[in-house]
């Protein structure tokens, strides 16, 4: 027995338990805070990688249409002049200082 009395409440410093729950609260707390921290920078990275593979996916189709319209012309050129004429067309159209050359890449 104390003969010195205080109220037990889990906020006095004299409680026993009080430096106790110290201990586990803040510990805690850095946990959660560094779980969360965790949590939001996966989601930002997995976030940023469909950002780039949605954008990956609409250059893909830009190019995918630019060279089926080549294709288109360089079968109109073949039937209408010669095959040499339509080759020497599609090394234009891709030539790098084309005006054609570097849109859809």
């Amino acid at each position: 027995l104390s003969l010195v009395s205080y109220p037990r409440t889990p906020c006095n410093p004299r409680n026993p338990r009080f430096r106790t729950q110290r201990k586990y609260e803040i510990p805690k707390l850095t946990l959660i805070v560094t779980k969360t921290l965790h949590t939001l920078f996966a989601f930002y990275l997995r976030q940023t990688e469909i950002q780039q593979k949605v954008i990956e996916s609409f250059n893909g189709r830009k190019r995918a249409k630019h060279l089926l319209e080549c294709a288109k012309r360089a079968v109109e050129i073949a039937i209408e002049q010669d095959e040499q004429a339509a080759m020497d067309w599609l090394d234009f159209v891709n030539m790098p200082n084309s005006h054609l050359h570097g849109i859809f890449k």
